[in-house]
């Protein structure tokens, strides 16, 4: 007999905080010219991830950097404040729903603890 395994975006939400994970630490790593930066950035925020709160802390400050690129895109592709604020509330809203679904998710785990 066939298992059918449901496509759940929120458990796949995971794979977009570990590219902003490894994404910051590229910058940071190259920005500083130092592997032992990228090094620590990528295991610490990495470790930081594990738990509830952190990982909350960091959706909210990931949120707020994509809202922030938004708003460059529009102001460096369109030069319109009315282009930046609209593509910056996009990704802040779009991103801000996902970094939640991402904390709920975990959150939703860490209460059944590994029994599956």
């Amino acid at each position: 007999m066939a298992k059918y395994v449901r496509n759940d975006p929120v458990s796949s939400a995971g794979g977009l905080v570990i590219a902003e994970i490894f994404f910051i630490s590229i910058l940071l790593g190259t920005s500083q010219k130092s592997w032992w930066i990228f090094g620590a950035c990528l295991f610490g925020l990495l470790f930081l991830a594990l738990w509830h709160k952190t990982a909350l802390i960091f959706g909210i400050a990931a949120t707020l950097g994509w809202g922030w690129l938004g708003w460059k895109i529009g102001e460096v592709l369109f030069k319109d404040l009315g282009a930046s604020v609209v593509i910056g509330l996009i990704l802040l809203i779009v991103t801000g729903i996902y970094h939640a679904l991402v904390v709920l998710n975990q959150t939703k785990r860490e209460g059944q603890g590994f029994s599956q």
